[in-house]
């Protein structure tokens, strides 16, 4: 007898119209929709309140802006020194051994779970049959190091200690001192208008004074 040629996989997919009946030579699929929890709703609120919270950044107190401040520093600090670590340490391997190793290897992958970013702590790249790079010759390692180097102190060199490079260098400077020097100069003047006691008018109350003259 003659048989029926089944799909093995379909094309596109659609929506099931007639839900009577479901035919036995077609693919099905099910939907299912994870009902809203509290957390959806917390998460919510929370992120309406930090759109207003970053509004109303400019009406701040001091304190709140110097807590942003540091908390933003600290991270940007975190963040480029750990990539100047992945860097150096790739660095020194390469120059020394010619291997490809890296810290923190699925620190900037796109396809990883962020909670697998940091497993393996450090691992060495590989092509993709899974076999480790050719090791480069150490005069090709030397040549690309002395190039670097080189170019790295021609920009040095080079580099305008007038004009607008140093005009963004004040500029930094001048955020940090007012940063770190303004709330201690706000707190030293509330101080000291404490401190100050209002001075009453010596002068006499006409009201108050007293004849003494003859009865």
């Amino acid at each position: 007898p003659r048989r029926e040629k089944l799909t093995k996989w379909p094309r596109k997919v659609f929506a099931v119209q007639d839900k009577s009946s479901f035919p036995e030579s077609s693919f099905y699929t099910w939907k299912h929709q994870r009902p809203p929890t509290p957390w959806i709703w917390v998460g919510g609120w929370l992120l309406i309140l930090f759109t207003l919270g970053c509004c109303l950044f400019p009406l701040a107190p001091m304190q709140a802006k110097r807590a942003v401040f540091h908390t933003s520093l600290t991270i940007l600090l975190v963040l480029v020194g750990t990539v100047s670590a992945r860097l150096a340490l790739y660095s020194v391997i390469w120059t020394v051994l010619g291997k490809h190793v890296w810290l923190i290897p699925n620190l900037f992958s796109d396809h990883v779970p962020i909670t697998d970013i940091f497993s393996p702590i450090i691992a060495e790249s590989k092509d993709k049959d899974g076999k480790p790079f050719p090791v480069p010759h150490w005069q090709k390692r030397a040549g690309a190091v002395a190039a670097v180097a080189s170019l790295l102190a021609g920009l040095y060199r080079v580099a305008p200690d007038k004009g607008y490079g140093a005009k963004i260098r004040d500029t930094h400077d001048d955020v940090l001192d007012f940063l770190l020097e303004k709330g201690s100069y706000l707190q030293k003047i509330g101080s000291e208008t404490a401190m100050e006691a209002p001075k009453e008018d010596p002068k006499e109350d006409p009201k108050e004074t007293v004849d003494h003259g003859e009865l």
